[in-house]
């Protein structure tokens, strides 16, 4: 083999009639008899993507051996004109078969990937939702910390009034705009996203029923039992039941809930920033249960009609304890923390 190319001007410019049919014969055979002789027997088990893809092999390998055709005495240009005339211009797209493969692969890759994105969206609210307690939590800390170790009452603690409804969707009474509704937590809290659990924001949007448009802004309540209603709150020190056992913030639902026993779990839905868990009477409100419960089984935990009762089948809430811990609760864990969280 010669160490350099020929000089271009002394090769001959046509390119020989033996060579230029032996290279015909060669893309030839590899554009349209591919599937014959031996190697078809080899193949016939073979799926058809993949005998696209040695189609594609064959291809590369005969062009690669063009590199060789200047040691050869042959005019270049000459012959990748003669390649582009008998291989490239008849240069075939994908068949049908090809194309259905591909997309099979594409769906079942979706298919495989879908749900475990769903899940990964899932636990990332979750994350969120946990966050955004402890947040709750540090604003207690940092208030009690500059207020003689006090809590103020939870009907005070986010909005400096006691007005229920549906004022936690109603863009009128967002603090942002309307700061002089704020409460003693809210310059801890100025951060709307803070206020709201991604989860909670979805299901509302979606299963809630109202006249007032749905644009959430807070979702939390705070635990009414151990702040009374006292206007001057309560010192940390006066809570009796264990801090580990004691929540402080958590969610409530947005209807009323009933055991699959008949029992009643709450009389009242998510209409201040208090939570009464479990309370005496009539005076009963729960845990929520959207946490961890997929959109069918939530829908049939919804009530049949407008004021009704959902009946409780699966799902749950977070609830951030006194001592910084976030743990899960269920509206059916609403009568426990009764008893915990008493003065």
């Amino acid at each position: 083999m010669p160490e350099s190319f020929p000089d271009k001007n002394r090769l001959p410019l046509r390119l020989p009639r033996q060579a230029g049919a032996s290279l015909s014969f060669v893309f030839r055979y590899a554009e349209n008899n591919f599937d014959r002789g031996n190697i078809a027997k080899k193949l016939q088990t073979t799926t058809p993507f993949l005998r696209f893809f040695i189609k594609i092999l064959i291809r590369l390998v005969i062009l690669a051996s063009l590199w060789y055709i200047p040691y050869m005495g042959f005019d270049t240009n000459s012959v990748f004109k003669f390649v582009k005339g008998q291989f490239l211009s008849t240069k075939k797209g994908f068949t049908l078969i090809e194309l259905l493969v591909v997309i099979a692969i594409i769906a079942l890759l979706l298919a495989i990937l879908m749900p475990a994105l769903g899940k990964a969206k899932t636990i990332a609210q979750e994350v969120v939702c946990k966050s955004n307690l402890h947040q709750y939590f540090l604003a207690t800390e940092l208030y009690a910390n500059e207020n003689d170790d006090r809590l103020p009452p939870a009907w005070h603690s986010i909005y400096n009034d006691t007005s229920t409804g549906c004022r936690w969707h109603d863009e009128r009474y967002s603090l942002e705009a309307r700061p002089d509704l704020a409460g003693p937590y809210w310059p801890y809290l100025s951060t709307k996203k803070v206020n709201v659990c991604p989860t909670f924001n979805n299901f509302a949007r979606k299963f809630h029923s109202c006249t007032i448009p749905i644009k959430v802004q807070f979702s939390y309540s705070m635990n009414g039992y151990i702040t009374g209603r006292d206007r001057d709150g309560i010192k940390k020190s006066q809570i009796k039941s264990s801090p580990s056992e004691t929540f402080i913030w958590s969610e409530e639902n947005m209807w009323k809930m009933k055991d699959a026993d008949g029992t009643i779990l709450s009389n009242f839905v998510l209409n201040d920033n208090a939570l009464l868990v479990g309370g005496a009477g009539n005076a009963i409100d729960s845990f929520g249960s959207f946490h961890k419960v997929s959109k069918a089984k939530f829908s049939l935990q919804l009530p049949p009609t407008k004021g009704g009762y959902g009946v409780y089948n699966t799902g749950s809430v977070n609830a951030i304890m006194l001592d910084g811990t976030c743990i899960p609760v269920t509206p059916q864990d609403s009568i426990k923390y009764r008893g915990r969280s008493s003065l």
